[in-house]
Order: structure tokens, then sequence, then C-alpha cells
């Protein structure tokens, strides 16, 4: 099903919208990912055993601890690629702007011409007709 030549326009003007929305889940994605980077390298971090610890209890807790830090990096690398989809659709984004505005230009110039075509024709309909009696030029 075909959208109206308006409401494809409409879209186009919407792209200043569409940037900031782009923009903002970009940064957003990028903080995630590096707090889940943060959180997996601490929990690295704590997988040295200390002075004084039991190694029975440690070697127990890291088996869960690895299971862990997976999670916290398969959650880091989502989003990861969810900055770079929104990074990839900012970008593309903003190079369409110039052809988005060049399409919207030309859009109004066909409107501002099909309106004044259409008042031209009102105002030529409007002028009193020519009477039956008089020839034609119908040559």
């Amino acid at each position: 099903m075909r959208r109206s030549p308006e409401a494809l326009i409409a879209g186009l003007r919407n792209r200043k919208r569409r940037i900031v929305t782009y923009s903002v889940l970009a940064v957003i994605f990028l903080g995630l990912a590096a707090i889940a980077l943060f959180v997996a390298s601490r929990a690295y971090a704590g997988l040295v055993p200390r002075e004084g610890e039991k190694l029975v209890f440690r070697a127990a807790l890291d088996h869960l601890m690895l299971v862990g830090i997976a999670r916290m990096q398969t959650i880091a690398i989502v989003f990861a690629i969810a900055f770079g989809l929104a990074g990839a659709a900012l970008l593309i984004e903003i190079m369409e702007f110039t052809r988005s505005d060049l399409l919207v230009y030309l859009w109004d110039r066909v409107q501002a011409l099909e309106k004044a075509q259409a008042t031209a024709t009102n105002t030529g309909q409007s002028q009193a007709p020519a009477s039956p009696n008089q020839p034609s030029s119908d040559t």
C-alpha cells in the first residue's frame, strides 16, 4: 500500500526529530555498553584470589562468576551493536539531509505552481463568456 505524496513529504520534513532521536539513542547505547564493560572488568578483577581467602570457596564461586561475566559481556556486545545501528542511522540521516531539503523545496515549488495555475484558470473562467453570435477562430 503506497503512501500519499503529502505523507512522504511530511516524513521528509520530519528529519530534524529523527536526527535528534538517533543522536540520543547513540549516546544512551554507548553509555550502557560502557557500563556493562566496566562491570565485567570489575568482575574479572574479582576472580583473582586475595590473600587469606579459602581456595575451595573461590573455586566454587569463580565458576558462577564466569557465567555472570559472560552474560555481562554479551549484554555489552548487544549494546555496542545497538550503538552501531543508531550511529549508522544517524549518519545516513545526516547524509540525506541535503537531498531531502531539495525534494521538499521542489515539492513546495510544484504546489505553488499548481495553486497559481488554479487561480489563473478560476480568473479566466470568471470573465464574460464569448457570445455565440461571434465567429470562432478555430481554423
